[in-house]
């Protein structure tokens, strides 16, 4: 069993169980170095430290599927371009198109950055619970409003699809086939159209329900617990391991040891 994120007390050394705001910083400036990062050596030992990560802050079969799947989908589209977009060393020729070598290594380092920064976020905050994201962001000063935007996305953006849900049953019962013509299109925009009037509608009607019961742009949380030794000790591995990354990226070891 994981530890209450909001206790301040681990019964073991999790993942989950590291105080959130510790999670944040170092999420933060381990993605910070890795997307600058353009050196392999760099950017395979960030895929690695992804690795180890994601496994040691499993947040399930289904939440790994999803996120690296969709980070993926999109690697898979760079991989169908950048390679025959180079202009360096012809390394095979599929008829009138040429692999290039620095358009493959250019895929390949956009594929270790995408993956380690997915797994690191899988690893450190996906697991977490809205509320305890939120106030972690606004312990570590975070603009408040931002927080509050991204509450409030999280929370209704599951209504949202529910609502298009709903049209798109309506309009199965009704004998709607999607096709490529006029009445398929015009259909179409009006349940987008739908979709957006009922999500505005639903956001004055909760924004009114806020107002009732006192909301003034804050939310009133109790402080998070302080950090302790082990929160600190997981923040210093995750700033070590950025500070590793980049001695590789800028060949710090090369030059200490020359």
């Amino acid at each position: 069993m994981f530890a209450n994120p909001l206790s301040g007390q681990h019964a073991g050394w999790t993942l989950h169980a590291v105080h959130i705001c510790a999670r944040l910083i170092g999420v933060a400036v381990l993605s910070a170095v890795i997307a600058v990062s353009a050196q392999p050596e760099a950017l395979a030992s960030a895929a690695l430290a992804g690795g180890v990560v994601l496994l040691l802050g499993w947040p399930g079969r289904s939440a790994v599927l999803r996120g690296l799947g969709a980070v993926n989908a999109f690697v898979v589209l760079l991989w169908l371009v950048v390679p025959f977009s180079g202009s360096g060393a012809v390394l095979h020729r599929l008829g009138p198109v040429a692999v290039h070598a620095d358009g493959v290594a250019l895929a390949l380092k956009a594929t270790l950055r995408a993956n380690a920064i997915a797994c690191l976020l899988l690893g450190l905050i996906v697991a977490t619970p809205l509320h305890v994201l939120v106030k972690g962001m606004e312990s570590l000063r975070i603009p408040e409003k931002l927080c509050a935007m991204l509450y409030f996305c999280v929370r209704y953006v599951q209504d949202i699809r529910e609502m298009h849900n709903r049209l798109q049953t309506a309009a199965a019962l009704r004998c709607f086939v999607p096709a490529c013509n006029r009445h398929t299109w015009h259909t179409v925009g009006n349940m987008f159209a739908m979709t957006v009037v009922r999500s505005l509608d639903q956001a004055h009607r909760v924004h009114q329900a806020m107002q009732l019961r006192g909301y003034d742009g804050s939310f009133r949380r109790l402080p998070l617990p302080g950090m302790a030794r082990w929160d600190w000790l997981a923040l210093a591995v995750l700033l070590a391991v950025a500070a590793g990354l980049v001695a590789l990226e800028c060949n710090l070891l090369e030059l200490i040891r020359d």
